[in-house]
């Protein structure tokens, strides 16, 4: 419930201040789970906030699989997602032995992936540059937002608030 108020509060809503209170009330109530984790780090990447992604991110890889059955699909899947988000984080900051090692291990676990095989081989080959990370990144996270209710697009962090803000918000 936690994770699902959340998500829909900072998105639909566009209140990521009360987005992160409910990720630290859910962190309060579920110290041990790494999908609470897994999801502030999800937040964070979205809000372009690297260094709280990568600290969130970190905690979810060591406390994976909480009470989860490692076996599971979903299970597999949310490691394979921190994994490779992590990965990419490594890499936007020019660590690329830590990004290979974490693109390797989320790919051994889903080898039909051919997005994690190929960032695999151009890491392996040594290409690809901190810049070039950054644009793959930006193409699976933009940082342009949809407005549902009028459908055009603008940037929450452009520095200055929308004449059309209020009709962004959650409906009433």
């Amino acid at each position: 419930a936690y994770l699902n108020a959340a998500y829909w509060i900072s998105g639909e809503g566009g209140r990521q201040d009360l987005a992160e209170q409910i990720f630290f009330e859910a962190q309060r109530c579920n110290p041990d789970d790494y999908r609470i984790f897994q999801e502030k780090g999800l937040f964070y990447v979205r809000e372009k906030e690297d260094q709280k992604a990568i600290h969130a991110l970190d905690m979810a890889l060591r406390l994976w699989p909480s009470r989860q059955d490692p076996k599971d699909e979903q299970t597999r899947l949310d490691l394979a997602q921190v994994l490779t988000i992590r990965a990419f984080l490594h890499d936007m900051l020019g660590e690329k032995e830590q990004a290979l090692a974490l693109f390797k291990k989320a790919s051994s676990m889903f080898p039909e992936n051919r997005g994690l095989a190929k960032r695999v081989q151009i890491l392996e080959k040594g290409g690809d540059s901190e810049t070039a990370a950054r644009k793959t990144w930006d193409s699976f996270f933009p940082r342009s937002q949809i407005c549902s209710r009028e459908g055009h697009a603008h940037d929450r962090d452009d520095g200055h608030d929308h004449e059309h803000e209020h009709e962004c918000g959650p409906q009433e």
